[in-house]
C-alpha cells in the first residue's frame, strides 16, 4: 500500500511538471487539446474543434474567387465511392479543373462558407501550389530560402 502511494504521487508530481513545462514553453494549447478532446470522450481531434482554440485570419489584398468550370457540377461522385466517404466523414469533396472548379459536393452542416479545422489540407494545397510556383518559375526550387519572400525570415525566425 505504501509503495503505491509513492507511485501515485510521483505520477501526479511528474502530471504537474508536465503541466508546468507546457505553460512556461509556451505550448499551453496542448492543454487545451487535451481538454477539448480526450476528457470530452473523443478519441482524437477533429474539425469540430476549432472553436476552442485561437485562429487567425489571412488577409489577402486582393481576393478573387475560383472561376468556375462550364460544365460545373455536371457530373456526380460515383456510387462505388460513397462508403469510403461516409466512413472517413467526409464534409467537402472539390474538384478543380486546370484553373476553375468543375464540382463541389458538401454533407453534414458544411458549405462553401464554413470554416474549419484544415489539419494537412492546407499542407497539400501548400505543396501542390509550390509545385507551381516552381514550374512557372516565381520560385528557383526547394531550396530557396523563404526568407527570399518573407522579408521578416530573412534573419531567422520571425518575431511576433
Amino acid at each position: 500500500m505504501r509503495l503505491l502511494k509513492i507511485l501515485l504521487k510521483g505520477v501526479a508530481a511528474l502530471l504537474l511538471l508536465a503541466v508546468v513545462a507546457l505553460y512556461v514553453s509556451g505550448n499551453s494549447h496542448v492543454l487545451r487539446g487535451v481538454r477539448c478532446t480526450y476528457l470530452v470522450g473523443k478519441s482524437k481531434p477533429d474539425i469540430d474543434d476549432m472553436p476552442y482554440f485561437d485562429v487567425s485570419k489571412i488577409s489577402a489584398s486582393n481576393p478573387m474567387a475560383w472561376p468556375v468550370h462550364q460544365k460545373y457540377n455536371l457530373g456526380k461522385i460515383p456510387s462505388e465511392y460513397m462508403p469510403e466517404l461516409d466512413s472517413l466523414g467526409t464534409t467537402a469533396f472539390l474538384v478543380f479543373r486546370h484553373d476553375s472548379l468543375l464540382f463541389e459536393q458538401y454533407w453534414r452542416k458544411f458549405d462553401e462558407h464554413t470554416v474549419c479545422n484544415s489539419f494537412s489540407v492546407a499542407k497539400s494545397f501548400t505543396a501542390m501550389l509550390i509545385g507551381k510556383a516552381i514550374d512557372d518559375g516565381f520560385i528557383k526550387n526547394m531550396d530557396q530560402p523563404v526568407g527570399d519572400f518573407i522579408p521578416e525570415f530573412k534573419e531567422g525566425k520571425m518575431q511576433h
